[in-house]
């Protein structure tokens, strides 16, 4: 902790000696940080058409509560160190990117056993410019339960390994003013080591699972300004049932798997040159292999929000209605509805400060044990040259009525480019 908060004051004294902003014009509906900076960008590594970029991210980060559980409250410090590469396209008819990560992962109070993060994400569209444009991606990852597309209310108290495998394949095809877009997907979880339910111990294979998708929209573009469009979608979850072990909860046994069906029609608008919103509305349906479960019918809802309120802000928000496919086998699947806020604005050149806030409720289907969420955060990001910057992030947690528990984590990071 003495090593964290000396970091952190060395943070802020620092960011006194940064140059004052500038109020340059900036790309429209891109995030401020993700805007583009030469003056602290690094070269990269040119082989023939192919971009590398080398970099290591480092952080200390406290944790109050790992396991974001009443029941179960750990403190720690975790320090990690990850090396990446990034390797990317410069040709203009094509995007192609790749990203490989492996790092190292230590927790000081030996809360839990220190880990090996690999990952492998990479992106591929071609055709760019031309009626057809093909693309296909995938991401592979190991011990890393980060970054997952819904919400995972842990039964276990204690981290199991997750191998996580991820890929789409698909084509945008333009009509004259119409574009047709098909997608395949697949996601499967994978997970090693042990739960305890009721004092007894079970394979945590229990969770695995995989997901079989299909997308097709229709889209026509009116003019540059506004897009209007229909999609409909069709994915499959697989869920692991047990072996009907006599220790095994019977509302454990239960086979979880489902299709889900969503149809919905929205609309891409640029109001001004700073502002754009994207709203769709639509039907959702989730019907479960299991007679005893019922099926989900409700209206899926979702929309986003792009705001330069200045040429040093930016503003996105997001409001959804969606079901969560619950990996936690208590649960046939969470119907919940949300929506969040991201702010970020330019100090100075070369400071990024910003807020986070998300609030959600969520519905068990079959069951009355409700819950809400509410995340908050704020960040700071430093560039202090073109190889060193420096993040500091600060959250709150907090989850109440399903699992209800709470979790504060204080960051420092560092990401070093070669």
């Amino acid at each position: 902790m003495r090593t964290l908060f000396k970091a952190t004051a060395g943070l802020v004294g620092i960011a006194g000696l940064a140059t004052p902003a500038l109020a340059q014009n900036q790309p429209a509906f891109i995030p401020i940080e993700d805007r583009p900076r030469p003056e602290y960008r690094t070269e990269p590594i040119n082989v023939g058409s192919f971009e590398l970029v080398p970099l290591i991210n480092s952080q200390i980060e406290y944790v109050d509560n790992l396991f974001p559980a009443a029941a179960t409250k750990v403190e720690d410090v975790v320090v990690r160190i990850t090396p990446t590469l990034r390797i990317s396209d410069r040709r203009s008819d094509r995007q192609i990117s790749l990203n490989l990560r492996a790092g190292y992962e230590t927790y000081l109070d030996n809360s839990i056993d220190d880990r090996v993060l690999l990952n492998a994400r990479g992106n591929v569209r071609l055709g760019l410019g031309t009626a057809t444009r093909p693309f296909i991606g995938f991401n592979v990852s190991r011990n890393d339960t980060r970054g997952r597309d819904f919400g995972d209310f842990d039964e276990s108290v204690q981290p199991i390994t997750l191998t996580a495998l991820r890929g789409n394949l698909g084509v945008e095809q333009d009509v004259g003013n119409f574009t047709v877009t098909a997608e395949g997907r697949y996601s499967g979880a994978n997970f090693d080591g042990e739960i305890f339910i009721d004092d007894a111990v079970f394979d945590g294979a229990v969770r695995d699972s995989d997901q079989y998708g299909g997308r097709v929209r229709f889209a026509y573009t009116r003019d540059a300004a506004q897009t209007f469009y229909l999609e409909g979608e069709v994915t499959e979850f697989d869920f692991v049932t047990p072996d009907g072990s006599e220790d095994f909860p019977p509302n454990f046994q239960v086979d979880r798997s489902s299709t889900e069906t969503r149809l919905s029609a929205g609309f891409v608008r640029n109001l001004t040159e700073v502002l754009r919103v994207d709203v769709n509305a639509g039907y959702l349906r989730q019907s479960f292999v299991d007679p005893t479960l019922n099926s989900v019918e409700t209206i899926s809802v979702l929309g986003r929000l792009f705001w330069n309120p200045t040429r040093l802000t930016s503003v996105q928000a997001r409001a959804q209605r969606t079901v969560d496919p619950s990996i936690n086998p208590l649960f046939a699947g969470l119907l919940r509805t949300e929506g969040g806020v991201i702010v970020q604005h330019e100090l100075r050149r070369n400071i990024i400060v910003g807020v986070e806030g998300r609030a959600g409720f969520i519905e068990q289907i079959d069951g009355s044990d409700d819950g809400t969420e509410i995340a908050l955060a704020g960040t700071m990001r430093y560039f202090a040259s073109p190889r060193v910057s420096l993040r500091l992030r600060a959250e709150r947690f907090d989850r109440s009525g399903l699992f209800a528990g709470a979790q504060n984590r204080v960051s420092l990071a560092t990401r070093l480019n070669f």
